[in-house]
């Protein structure tokens, strides 16, 4: 497997570089310490670094331990195939415009999380009362990775940061450590196979199934910074009594899913006839089916 030839299709993909970790199906948390350095690294030549062998990696730090869905799919979501290694991606995927919207909230008792909502810091301001000035539009935000959303980008972890402190702080719970939880968008299921799809097409033997999950790699880098913001401890959810959940929102999520309607026409219209039993359409389990076995040319039709 080359890896240079794999990071340089994530990121004319417009993948950030824990991404570009995660489609390398990089499982060692260690290396999402620093994923550009680790990036930079396997992008020199004659440098090679394995994601299989965790001694490979340097180790700056100790690892992590495990806690406990935004983005936006490609308006284009048909991915056009790439027929030529590396460089056969060459349309990124259309990223959103600015990272998902954040709410957190640590659960009033111990064990079961509570959420609320918040305000992105750059929307639309509302105009002083008389003024005949239109509101202000919405700041673009560039860089945002295509396939997590900005979730794996420290520049948009601060005001998470400081949702969850000032929480902690109001709750005042006695606790040392905490275990942390993320809900993504599901449009991020399909963002990510259509980015493994087209690896697969141009890279020679890219496993597509070796992705390494969101939430895990979220774990590695954002939920271990936010031990040392909170300071508390990181612990797993089976051992820490404190649960604190993200929930990331995308106001695109439903819209970009839609493309998998004419992909799982019967799935998706057994699950209309039975809405009661269901209540929502596209969910985790359900797009994860609809994708199953897609290919880029199904996804482009």
């Amino acid at each position: 497997m080359n890896q240079k030839s794999i990071i340089a299709c994530c990121k004319e993909l417009g993948c950030c570089d824990a991404c570009c970790l995660r489609f390398l199906g990089l499982k060692n948390p260690t290396a999402y310490e620093n994923p550009k350095q680790y990036v930079d690294n396997v992008s020199e030549p004659g440098v090679s670094v394995s994601p299989v062998l965790d001694e490979q990696v340097e180790c700056g730090a100790a690892t992590v331990p495990a806690g406990h869905q935004t983005e936006q799919t490609p308006a284009d979501t048909s991915p056009d195939a790439a027929s030529e290694p590396p460089n056969a991606a060459s349309e990124p995927l259309k990223s959103a415009s600015e990272p998902p919207n954040a709410s957190s909230q640590p659960p009033d008792s111990a064990s079961e999380p509570s959420d609320a909502a918040s305000e992105p810091p750059n929307g639309a301001s509302e105009p002083p009362d008389g003024s005949s000035e239109p509101p202000k539009k919405k700041m673009k935000v560039d860089g945002v990775c295509a396939t997590c959303l900005g979730l794996l980008q420290p520049e948009n972890w601060p005001q998470s940061n400081a949702m969850v402190k000032e929480m902690l702080d109001k709750k005042r719970y006695e606790c040392d450590t905490f275990a942390c939880a993320l809900s993504a968008p599901i449009a991020g299921i399909l963002r990510e196979r259509v980015v493994a799809l087209r690896l697969r097409d141009a890279c020679a033997g890219y496993d597509d199934a070796s992705l390494t999950p969101l939430k895990e790699a979220w774990k590695w880098t954002f939920g271990a910074q936010l031990a040392r913001h909170a300071g508390l401890a990181l612990d797993s959810g089976a051992v820490s009594p404190l649960l604190v959940t993200l929930h990331m929102e995308y106001p695109e999520d439903a819209a970009e899913l839609e493309v998998l309607r004419a992909l799982a026409p019967a799935l998706f219209e057994a699950r209309r006839a039975a809405s009661r039993r269901f209540g929502v359409e596209f969910t985790r389990r359900s797009v994860e089916q609809a994708l199953a076995g897609a290919s880029l040319a199904a996804l482009r039709a």
